[in-house]
């Protein structure tokens, strides 16, 4: 009986003690350590890296401080080897406190009757950088052997030595090994020498007295007697005197600070950022971009621009090459950490061949297409609108009458634009920007309205850039990437024949001539495209270009909001891209006729046209061009052009006829009836201080009589002779004006205001 006590109190004790290690362990393990939670959310550094791995900059976390991270795989054998025979000899065998260390250290202290050692772990030393506590006393020892338990109760050794070498203060405002590498060897963790790793870790029991920079001798000292006890050597004297000469060797290093603002751009993107980033960017692209920009900024001085900025683009896979958000990032005066490649922006008529490339997919109810390179468009007075009246202007308030499709686009006229955009439709325009990535019109485009067609919205030089890469790209559309990873994605924006002949357009010298004459600047001896753009405030001014491997946006103005001074146009945007194309080819292809061409559309063959009318060239036709025709299109003869080199125009160009002093004929019966101004349901204001020179202009063209009779609100008002252009009176009220020309009759109604 007696027996069964004592074994079922043996039992019960056991079963106590086994408790009491688990609840030990389990509150080791999961009792709460705040001071742990915050150290585990602490920011790393990030190293970026370019395409070639040139290392472009390093993150700072706090103050400047680098805290860069390296796995414990990746961390070099002889590192952690030496850390564990300097630091912790017995780190393997130990639950967080060294009991032996602890006893040792006691009596050796108690001999010298002070205190030569202590016997801090690994773990320990650790906890103490988790508790950022300086005070050292018999408190805080304790508190630290207790908190070493707990941490060997949730992490593995291999954990605790990868967050010690990764998290240790070496001074000189960084932490960990990798930026202590760096910081004072100028290398990457994995070209250290033994010597430089017994010389780092020599420095950690106090960074101030054994630095390798400041104090040599006792680094060197410390570093040759933790060399001996880790590797082997053969001459004593010798590995002093290498170790000495790797410290001479040791100094800070300078971290790189390129490409900030699309760093930046990269950080506030990424949710949480790796150990390190590969960039598609190219830094040699980068710094003679750069020298570029600037040189070109300089130059500038006198017309009042004070900021820029540049994207480069690979075609092949959209990534980015170069990325320069403004001339200067420390330049607080003219706000140099603005990013100008984020930034919106009115684009002018950069944004124009979007506009032509939509029109030429559109079909009529026959599904025939309504544009072609050859078609004429009217660059005419003309006016869109009823409530809200727009009138469009060429930048040189000139007129050109007929023009074709090709010079129009080419030479970025306004008036043709806007009629473009007023047949396709704003919002089917919008839909296709939005396709192109857009986004930034997705909340204020539907008010710019017309002015679309002018670039009136707001833009970023992102999404231009890329936008505009579509056409070197046969119509496909993809998204811009900033890693070295392969951008797979493709979306057919256009039909790959249109991108092509837009791109004929654009790389056209002599369509260009009629808006830029032809001393071009943007003109190259290799395939290439450009578009230029000014806001209507001249406040920026913008050039795009692209080859078949490239494209390249840059813009310049003031984000102060200054306007530019002079006449620069978009010229000094554009020669600067021209410039960097061309050096871009050159290191490519070594000569300028060995770069690619732009792809010949497939389903279209040049045909000789008329340059005047578009129509297929006859006899009578005095100047002819090569101009793509779509293949099985019906394509007229021209009826512009009559014998004896004489020619006739069409009635529409009855007013600019007059205005531009054309000495032709014109053929007024060539169309249907129409009233050119006033739109239908104009609306139009009264105003009481100019009362006498108030009128109301019409224009109508066609009608098969050279008179029509007039009616003013159901009364007859008077019969005009061609030209149809006359002037009704301003009286409040809404009106009805009827006008009959033969057997065809017209009507349209207004209101006063």
């Amino acid at each position: 009986m007696t027996s069964i006590i004592r074994k079922s109190f043996r039992n019960k004790v056991l079963i106590l003690i086994i408790a009491l290690f688990l609840f030990l362990f389990l509150f080791l393990r999961f009792s709460p350590y705040k001071a742990l939670s915050q150290f585990m959310d602490r920011k790393k550094s990030c190293r970026f890296y370019d395409r070639n791995h040139t290392l472009i900059q390093i993150s700072s976390v706090e103050n400047g401080l680098r805290r860069e991270w390296t796995d414990f795989d990746n961390i070099p054998q002889d590192i952690k080897k030496a850390i564990i025979k300097s630091e912790d000899k017995r780190f393997y065998f130990h639950n967080g406190v060294d009991s032996f260390a602890i006893i040792h250290a006691f009596f050796q202290n108690l001999k010298s009757k002070k205190n030569v050692r202590g016997a801090s772990t690994i773990t320990m030393q650790l906890v103490k950088i988790i508790s950022k506590n300086p005070n050292r006393n018999y408190y805080t020892k304790i508190t630290d052997a207790l908190n070493a338990y707990r941490m060997e109760a949730r992490f593995s050794k291999r954990e605790i030595l990868e967050l010690y070498l990764n998290n240790v203060p070496f001074g000189y405002n960084c932490e960990g090994i990798t930026s202590a590498a760096r910081t004072f060897f100028s290398k990457e963790l994995n070209e250290l020498t033994k010597e430089e790793i017994t010389l780092l870790i020599a420095s950690l029991p106090n960074p101030t007295l054994y630095n390798p920079i400041k104090n040599p001798d006792a680094c060197c000292e410390k570093a040759h007697s933790l060399y001996k006890k880790t590797f082997s050597y053969t001459n004593e004297n010798e590995l002093k005197e290498t170790i000495r000469s790797f410290a001479k060797k040791s100094s800070l290093f300078s971290y790189p600070f390129e490409m900030p603002h699309l760093i930046q751009f990269v950080k506030n993107n990424t949710k949480e950022l790796p150990n390190e980033i590969t960039l598609s960017t190219d830094l040699k692209i980068q710094n003679m971009a750069e020298s570029f920009l600037f040189s070109s900024l300089k130059s500038s001085n006198s017309s009042r621009i004070n900021n820029a900025s540049l994207l480069l683009i690979n075609n092949a896979d959209c990534s980015v090459l170069a990325w320069i958000g403004n001339a200067s990032w420390s330049d607080s005066i003219n706000n140099g950490q603005i990013d100008g490649v984020l930034t919106k922006n009115q684009a002018g008529s950069s944004m124009k061949p979007f506009l032509y490339a939509l029109s030429m997919e559109q079909r009529d109810e026959n599904h025939k297409r309504k544009y072609f390179p050859s078609s004429i468009l009217e660059d005419i007075p003309l006016e869109f609108g009823n409530s809200n009246l727009y009138i469009p202007h060429n930048f040189n308030n000139k007129y050109n009458g007929p023009v074709r499709f090709r010079i129009a686009l080419s030479s970025s006229l306004n008036v043709p634009s806007v009629a473009i955009l007023n047949d396709v439709g704003v919002e089917t325009y919008l839909n296709k920007l939005f396709e192109l990535g857009f986004d930034s019109l997705k909340q204020d485009g539907k008010k710019a309205d017309l002015g679309l067609a002018l670039g009136a919205g707001e833009v970023k030089l992102y999404e231009l850039v890329t936008a505009f890469s579509v056409f070197s790209r046969d119509g496909k559309y993809m998204q811009l990437s900033f890693t070295n990873e392969k951008n797979k994605k493709e979306k057919q924006i256009y039909e790959k024949d249109v991108a092509r002949i837009i791109c004929s357009i654009l790389s056209d010298k002599n369509a260009r001539a009629l808006g830029f004459g032809y001393n071009q600047t943007f003109q190259t001896e290799y395939d290439s495209i450009f578009k230029t753009g000014t806001s209507n405030q001249y406040q920026n001014i913008i050039a795009l270009g692209s080859t078949k491997d490239w494209t390249i946006g840059i813009w310049m103005g003031n984000f102060s909001g200054e306007t530019v001074i002079g006449k620069t146009g978009s010229s000094l945007p554009a020669a600067t891209a021209k410039k960097i194309l061309d050096n871009l080819t050159i290191q490519k292809y070594k000569d300028f006729s060995k770069a690619p061409s732009f792809d010949e559309p497939e389903n279209w063959t040049k045909k000789d046209i008329c340059s005047l009318s578009g129509m297929i060239a006859t006899k009578n036709c005095n100047a002819t061009i090569k101009e793509y025709i779509e293949n099985g299109t019906k394509s007229e003869l021209c009826s512009w052009h009559k014998a004896e080199g004489t020619y006739v125009l069409p009635s529409e160009y009855q007013q600019w006829a007059e205005i531009s002093r054309y000495s032709g004929k014109i053929s007024y019966s060539s169309a249907n009836l129409e009233i050119r101004t006033p739109q239908n349901n104009a609306i139009f204001y009264f105003d009481n201080t100019n009362q006498q020179r108030q009128a109301i202009p019409f224009e109508i063209i066609g009608g098969n009589e050279d008179f029509c009779d007039i009616f003013y609100d159901n009364s007859f008002y008077k019969t005009q002779e061609r030209p149809f252009s006359f002037s009704m009176p301003v009286e409040y009220g809404q009106h009805e004006v009827k006008i009959i020309c033969g057997n065809m009759e017209k009507n349209i109604s207004f209101e006063v205001k």
